[in-house]
């Protein structure tokens, strides 16, 4: 299910890059899922390396795994699964 996501996507992002005539920029972000079970995170590794070969000279990907990864206790909100909007990082 989620594959067809990405592949419904990825035809959406194709045809506005077919059809466009003016400069554009298109930008993904990253999945992250704090949620620390080995099959989950291999999961999102999966997607995001899916995720990563739509980047272009138009298409961009915004790295957030990697940020959130290790750093959960100053990024998460105290429910452990939002992002909190204190951005204090050492």
């Amino acid at each position: 299910m989620h594959f067809k996501i990405f592949s419904e996507i990825f035809s959406i992002d194709q045809s506005i890059k077919n059809i466009s005539n003016t400069p554009y920029s298109i930008r993904y972000i990253e999945i992250y899922n704090p949620l620390p079970f080995p099959l989950a995170r291999q999961l999102v590794k999966n997607l995001n390396q899916i995720l990563h070969k739509a980047a272009d000279s138009h298409t961009k990907i915004v790295p957030v795994y990697t940020a959130f990864l290790h750093h959960e206790n100053k990024l998460l909100f105290i429910d452990g699964v939002h992002p909190t909007t204190i951005m204090d990082i050492d």
